[in-house]
C-alpha cells in the first residue's frame, strides 16, 4: 500500500513538472515539444487516477464516467443530427473536459503532500525564474497577439486572458510560498517574484485577473492578519458554483443599461469594450435555444472544427447539453463541499480554498480550465491538493459531501 501511494505521489510531481514545462515551451515556440508533453501528461494522469484507489461506486468517479459517455454521445449526436465533420477535434475539448475533473478526483486521494509541496515550491521557484528572463530578454516577443506586436503581455499564450489565467496562478503561488518561508532570504525572493507576477498580470490588460488577483489579495490578507477561522456553507459553495454561469445572464441583461456602462467605465480601454462579450455570449444562446438537449457543438464551431466561448461554465453547457452541464455543476458543487467540510476552517487550508475559488470565478471571461489551456487545468487542482493538507503532511481522507 506505501509502494502504491508513493508511486502515485511521484506521478503527480512527474505531471505537475511536465504541465510547468510544456507551458514554458509554448511560449519560446517550441509548439511539436509541447504537444508531446501534453499528450504525454494525459496518459499519466489517468494511470495515476486508476491506481488512486479507484472504485466504481465512489460517487466523483461515477459522475466523471457517466459526464465521458454522455459528452461523447452529445457530441456525436450533434454532428450526425447537424451533417457535421467529425475530427479529432472533437475528442480533445472532451478529453480536456474530463481530465480536469479526473485531476480534482486525484487530489482528494490520500498521498504525502509534504513530499509534493517540496517539488511544487521547487517548480514554482524555476517557472518564476524563467517568465522573468523571458519577460526581459524578448519582451516585444512576450507581446505577441495574433502574430502582431501589442501592449498585451501574452507570453505566447494564445490570448492575454489565457495568459493571464497562468499568471494568476503562478502569482498566488508565490505569494502563498512567501509566507510559508521561515527564512527570510528565501521569503524576499517569493516576495519578489509575486510583485513581478502581479506587474505581469497588469500588462495583460486581462479585467478578470486583475479584480480576481486583487479580491484573493484581500481574502489572503484577511486570512493571516485576523488570523480567523470562517465557516463556509453549502449554499455559499453553491452560489460559487454557478456564479460563472450567472454572470452570463447578468452581464447580457444589465449591459444594455446606460447607468451600467458609465458606473463601469474606468474598465473601458483602447481594443476593449464593456460589450466585448455580448457577440459570443448572444450567440451561444441563441444556439442553445433549438440545441439545449445535446448542445451546438458543431453550430457554436461554424467553419472551423473548434470553438471557444470565453466562459468556462456556458462552454460546457453549449458543447455538451443540459445534462452534463448539470452533472457538472454537482461534481464541482461536491469539490468545494469537501475542501469546507470542517466546522470551521483557516489557516493554508482557507487560503488554498479561496486559491481554488479564485481558478473558478476566472472562468467568468475565460474557459482555459477545462477546454484546453496546456495543462493549466491539471495545475489548478493542486489547490485542492493542499487544501486538504493536515498537519503531519499527509491528505486528509476523501468523503463526498
Amino acid at each position: 500500500m506505501k509502494d502504491k501511494t508513493r508511486l502515485k505521489d511521484s506521478l503527480i510531481i512527474v505531471l505537475i513538472g511536465l504541465c510547468f514545462t510544456q507551458i514554458i515551451f509554448e511560449s519560446i515556440g517550441l509548439v511539436k515539444v509541447t504537444s508531446i508533453l501534453f499528450y504525454s501528461s494525459f496518459v499519466i494522469l489517468f494511470f495515476c487516477w486508476i491506481i488512486s484507489d479507484f472504485s466504481i461506486k465512489d460517487k466523483l468517479n461515477k459522475i466523471i464516467i457517466v459526464l465521458f459517455l454522455l459528452c461523447s454521445i452529445n457530441v456525436f449526436l450533434n454532428i450526425i443530427l447537424s451533417d457535421g465533420a467529425f475530427t479529432f477535434e472533437n475528442v480533445k475539448k472532451i478529453l480536456f473536459f474530463i481530465s480536469t475533473l479526473v485531476m480534482y478526483r486525484v487530489a482528494l486521494c490520500k498521498c504525502n503532500t509534504k513530499r509534493i509541496e517540496m517539488w511544487f515550491s521547487f517548480f514554482i521557484f524555476i517557472v518564476s525564474i524563467a517568465y522573468i528572463l523571458l519577460y526581459a530578454t524578448k519582451g516585444a516577443d512576450m507581446h505577441l497577439y495574433h502574430g502582431v506586436v501589442t501592449k498585451y503581455l501574452t507570453f505566447n499564450l494564445e490570448n492575454p486572458n489565457k495568459a493571464g489565467l497562468f499568471l494568476l496562478f503562478i502569482a498566488i503561488s508565490n505569494t502563498i510560498q512567501f509566507y510559508q518561508r521561515k527564512k527570510i532570504v528565501l521569503k524576499s525572493i517569493f516576495l519578489l517574484f509575486a510583485v513581478c507576477f502581479f506587474y505581469f498580470i497588469y500588462e495583460t490588460h486581462s479585467r478578470n485577473a486583475l479584480i480576481v488577483i486583487l479580491g484573493f489579495m484581500v481574502a489572503f490578507i484577511l486570512v493571516f492578519r485576523r488570523k480567523r477561522t470562517v465557516r463556509i456553507s453549502k449554499a455559499t459553495n453553491f452560489f460559487i458554483t454557478i456564479f460563472p454561469f450567472v454572470f452570463t445572464i447578468l452581464y447580457l441583461f444589465l449591459i444594455k443599461s446606460a447607468s451600467v456602462t458609465r458606473f463601469f467605465s474606468f474598465l473601458i480601454e483602447d481594443g476593449k469594450d464593456l460589450n466585448s462579450r455580448v457577440h459570443v455570449w448572444e450567440n451561444a444562446y441563441n444556439v442553445l435555444k433549438d440545441h439545449f438537449v445535446f448542445g451546438g457543438y458543431t453550430q457554436l464551431c461554424g467553419d472551423s472544427s473548434i470553438f471557444q466561448l470565453h466562459n468556462s461554465h456556458l462552454d460546457i453547457l453549449g458543447a455538451f447539453g443540459i445534462v452534463p452541464f448539470v452533472l457538472f455543476i454537482k461534481y464541482l458543487h461536491s469539490i468545494l463541499n469537501t475542501l469546507s467540510s470542517r466546522q470551521r476552517i483557516g489557516g493554508y487550508k482557507l487560503v488554498y480554498y479561496y486559491a481554488f475559488i479564485a481558478t473558478i470565478i476566472l472562468g467568468v471571461f475565460e474557459a482555459a480550465v477545462y477546454n484546453g489551456g496546456n495543462g493549466i487545468g491539471i495545475l489548478t487542482a493542486v489547490f485542492i491538493l493542499f487544501s486538504t493538507s493536515e498537519d503531519d503532511g499527509r491528505s486528509a481522507p476523501y468523503t463526498t459531501k
